[in-house]
């Protein structure tokens, strides 16, 4: 989409891409459709406020980037209600949270600036808080350490790495949330 409302000229080959894209996966959510999609309609507004910063030009901005995550992440809770029927927005919260930071991470790398360093902390503050409220394991934001510790040495590295880095701590975050997960704290 983002490539179909960007190029000046011929889009044909984009809009079949997308198209491509767009139908198979309905088709994958075909067992998800059937009984999730009224209790997730309300992710229709990230969908649609997406749409509009991509179409204004702002993919680029915080704001979009976020949303692009909190669009990446809503699959955690669809295979959750798909295996169990119970809508999980904790889930959701859990993992939106812990991906949502690797948006502040490229920034900081990008912009070394002082004052993000000051928001990476600040999120990893507030997300620690926040599953502490929402009664979800801290331990599952075990990876945030390293967030913090990157953001005080601020060391050389290239986009890559911080990318692999990122997957690795993605890994991570999997593994605690499949041990530390409760089934009390799902609902």
């Amino acid at each position: 989409l983002a490539s179909v409302l960007r190029t000046k000229g011929k889009k044909g080959e984009h809009v079949l891409w997308f198209l491509f894209f767009s139908l198979s996966g309905i088709i994958l959510l075909v067992p998800f459709l059937i009984d999730g999609l009224r209790e997730f309609s309300l992710f229709a507004l990230l969908v649609m406020i997406y749409g509009i910063l991509l179409y204004r030009g702002k993919e680029h901005s915080l704001l979009a980037e976020l949303n692009g995550f909190a669009l990446l992440t809503l699959p955690a809770p669809i295979v959750y209600f798909t295996v169990t029927g119970i809508v999980s927005l904790k889930l959701y919260a859990a993992v939106f949270l812990f991906f949502g930071a690797g948006v502040l991470k490229v920034r900081v790398r990008t912009r070394k600036t002082l004052k993000y360093r000051w928001i990476m902390v600040m999120y990893c503050a507030t997300a620690a808080c926040i599953y502490g409220v929402l009664e979800i394991s801290v331990i599952i934001l075990m990876p945030f350490i390293e967030n913090i510790i990157s953001v005080i040495v601020m060391r050389d590295e290239k986009l890559r790495t911080t990318g692999n880095i990122e997957l690795i701590k993605g890994i991570i975050f999997i593994l605690l949330i499949g041990f530390f997960w409760r089934q009390a704290s799902a609902v």
